[in-house]
């Protein structure tokens, strides 16, 4: 019994030899190409977002709050003032 010749015989058609369609070969490249690229960028830019929204946002908020506690603490313990016609001169 004789085999049928192969349906690849030129080189331009390798992906018909496979079992794979391709359709199923353009998916899985596809999936390759988020797994392993868009990934690690979302990754990345959601550290140096994360990074960014702390020091420029967290941060000051913090120590602006601090200052402002430092300020009403000190106004607390602070001498009343005293009028200016019981000065000596």
């Amino acid at each position: 019994m004789r085999r049928a010749a192969s349906a690849c015989s030129t080189p331009r058609c390798w992906w018909r030899c496979r079992e794979f369609s391709r359709e199923q070969l353009l998916a899985t490249l596809v999936v390759f190409r988020i797994l392993y690229f868009l990934i690690p960028f979302g990754i990345s830019i959601s550290i140096m977002g994360t990074r960014e929204f702390w020091l420029n946002v967290v941060q000051p908020w913090q120590e602006r709050r601090r200052l402002s506690e430092a300020c009403t603490a000190s106004a607390r313990c602070a001498q009343p003032v005293k009028s200016g016609a019981s000065r000596s001169r």
